[in-house]
């Protein structure tokens, strides 16, 4: 869990550098663009004027009057009125424009609206190129609105009108026809539809004065005045929003390239992505070799002892995620680098699928025991290659001169007791295995390993197979040491988990080697001792 959250910071970190100067040049562009644009843009201003919508009205009965008042509605439906067609018509009569078209001015105002249960307010907000403008704009629509709300009321009360005069006229058509039967024993019937018709006349003419008394349930409270003080543009404000969006949009473009770019551009980002220490740093050359500067290889054999402190021998597998990526040439210079400094070292090229260490010193069939003969019989009377470094300093190899198509099978019955019989004679074993994700080889024999460096080329590294290489090591059990990085551009010396190193200019001192633990004699052969 912990190795997660450090990858996911890590990658969150560089994802901020990277995108930080794409972000600070298009902020900068954008918020410059919109400055200026807003600056050569027309002053707006803006006026408000509030209305009161009452959800009750006082009580004029002591008064002997009863005006009729509007129904209640919600004070939404106030808002869509003052939208409406006739709203808007009325207001343009207001500003003496009665031949504009409503659409003309419903960009030139809003209306919002807050309740507290009891009432609600209504702002009317009236936007122009002048504050006066803006004003008469605001106050012809809250006067329309009101007017609206009248005509509401009166609309209901002609409805009762309207309703009045139709049962008036009905019973009027009974009365006539009953009286033209000449039935006397009919005149009580028609005396009731008499009294009737005449409190239904009674009723209208009330309705009548009521019609004439209608009144709405808004109110202006405010008038709106000039505001001297344009509201837009705003350039310094829209100058911040779009320096703000040109850094959402940078990071959009990193992110979305860093999800369909999936490669890994320098160490650190390979650190951060595997989660595992990187040990040391093998700077491009300008010729092909395998052959590195021996400061780089003694930061990684320091690596090595340091993760591998409690083992005796030390067995080390070097291995790949993908051919072509530095595996031998890390293998073989590791090795040197122990056996320079006083280590009985063994280098064995367990690659069966692509040897190379035996064109690396020039070693030919006959000088030594190749791996296929170690493979066949850990027991026999087998010789390893002699390398001398200098000095009396030298280095064993086992060679594999041929390729052998069943490896895997062959390196999972015998390498265990060939690791055992080389311990007995070594303090290091370095063995270069072929690339994880193309044969089962290293994962075969890196149970009998004490640890496991993986070699990765910069010039080629990739997120996708990093981590399919990392997730098979993982669930094998495989113990990871960690990366040496290969084919880097810019080395940098540093330390990493206290233990890995990198390297560049000026050179470091070599460091010290850790005391070499106390060398054993086979007694089974002869011919793999140290002379």
């Amino acid at each position: 869990m912990t190795n997660d959250v450090s990858v996911a910071v890590g990658e969150a970190m560089r994802l901020l550098r990277r995108g930080l100067s794409l972000g600070l040049v298009l902020a900068v562009a954008s918020g410059s663009a919109a400055y200026l644009w807003s600056s050569r843009q027309d002053p707006v201003y803006e006026a408000e004027a509030t209305v009161l919508a009452s959800s009750s009205t006082a009580d004029f009965r002591s008064f002997g009057v009863s005006p009729f008042v509007a129904p209640a509605i919600d004070v939404s439906a106030y808002q869509v009125a003052s939208r409406s067609d006739a709203v808007a018509q009325a207001a343009l009569e207001l500003l003496g424009q009665p031949d504009a078209s409503p659409a003309a001015i419903r960009s030139d105002y809003s209306v919002s609206a807050r309740s507290d249960g009891q009432s609600s307010l209504l702002t009317v907000t009236g936007r122009s190129a002048t504050p006066e403008r803006a004003a008469d704009v605001a106050n012809a629509v809250a006067a329309a609105l009101v007017a609206w709300d009248v005509e509401r009321a009166t609309r209901s009360v002609g409805q009762v009108v309207t309703a009045l005069e139709q049962q008036i006229g009905a019973l009027t058509e009974q009365i006539r026809a009953l009286q033209a039967l000449g039935d006397p024993a009919r005149q009580s019937e028609i005396d009731g539809l008499i009294s009737l018709r005449a409190q239904q006349q009674q009723s209208l003419a009330v309705a009548r004065a009521m019609g004439v008394s209608a009144i709405g349930r808004l109110e202006v409270i405010q008038q709106a005045v000039p505001n001297p003080s344009p509201v837009a543009p705003r350039p310094l404000v829209n100058a911040l929003l779009a320096a703000l969006a040109g850094f959402v949009v940078a990071y959009g473009i990193v992110i979305l390239r860093s999800l369909l770019n999936t490669r890994i551009s320098d160490v650190s980002e390979a650190e951060a992505v595997s989660g595992v220490p990187i040990l040391a740093e093998f700077q491009r050359l300008p010729k092909p070799t395998r052959r590195f500067p021996r400061e780089a290889s003694s930061y990684l054999r320091t690596g090595v002892l340091f993760a591998t402190a409690d083992a005796a021998p030390r067995v080390i597998l070097v291995t790949s995620g993908r051919s072509a990526e530095g595996k031998s040439a890390v293998a073989l210079n590791l090795a040197e680098s122990f056996a320079r400094n006083d280590y009985r070292t063994l280098l064995v090229d367990a690659d069966l699928r692509q040897p190379v260490l035996f064109q690396e010193y020039g070693l030919r069939r006959g000088q030594a025991s190749e791996l296929l003969d170690f493979l066949r019989d850990p027991d026999g009377p087998h010789m390893v290659a002699r390398v001398p470094l200098g000095g009396r300093q030298r280095l064993d190899v086992v060679p594999s001169f041929q390729v052998s198509t069943q490896a895997a099978e062959i390196l999972g019955r015998s390498f265990s007791a060939c690791v055992n019989r080389w311990g007995q004679d070594y303090d290091v074993i370095v063995v270069d295995s072929p690339p994880v994700l193309a044969v089962a080889d290293a994962l075969t024999i890196a149970p009998s390993c004490t640890g496991t460096v993986l070699a990765v080329s910069m010039r080629k590294a990739d997120r996708r197979p990093l981590r399919a290489t990392l997730d098979l090591l993982e669930r094998m059990g495989v113990r990871l040491l960690g990366i040496a990085a290969t084919m880097v551009d810019e080395p940098r010396l540093r330390s990493v988990g206290g233990y890995g190193y990198g390297y560049g200019a000026p050179q470091p001192q070599e460091p010290a080697a850790p005391p070499r633990p106390e060398a054993r004699v086979s007694v089974r052969s002869t011919s793999n001792r140290r002379g």
